[in-house]
């Protein structure tokens, strides 16, 4: 018997997942009112479709907060 590897996710991370697949169902079904062929319908999901979502990642001491804001700002 195989062992299933499953990943813990955070609370932020098993959001993103569900709207990853929810925008998408949502994209394809925008596409079926559109009646867009299979390739406009690839290049409308490409253009559209975000791969990550933006999850900042909470910094607990104030050092690490100044850090944080110095490496922002350089960029």
């Amino acid at each position: 018997m195989e062992e299933k590897k499953i990943n813990k996710l955070s609370h932020i991370g098993l959001l993103n997942v569900v709207l990853r697949e929810q925008n998408l169902i949502l994209l394809n079904k925008i596409a079926d009112r559109m009646e867009l062929t299979n390739i406009r319908r690839e290049d409308f999901i490409d253009k559209y479709h975000k791969v990550t979502y933006y999850s900042p990642k909470v910094i607990l001491s104030k050092k690490r907060e100044n850090l944080q804001n110095i490496i922002t700002k350089i960029k």
